[in-house]
């Protein structure tokens, strides 16, 4: 994932979950995307 793709989906997280962004900044790829795939489902 780039950089720009990790900030999209920091930004979204954050936004949905009220948090502010830096509290994602330790976060692994991987756990970004189970958060998102939490949100809308797994993608399809």
């Amino acid at each position: 994932m780039t950089d720009r793709e990790r900030m999209e989906i920091i930004e979204q997280l954050a936004l949905v979950k009220g948090y502010n962004p830096t509290a994602f900044d330790r976060t692994s790829d991987e756990d970004l995307i189970k958060e998102l795939n939490q949100l809308y489902g797994e993608a399809k």
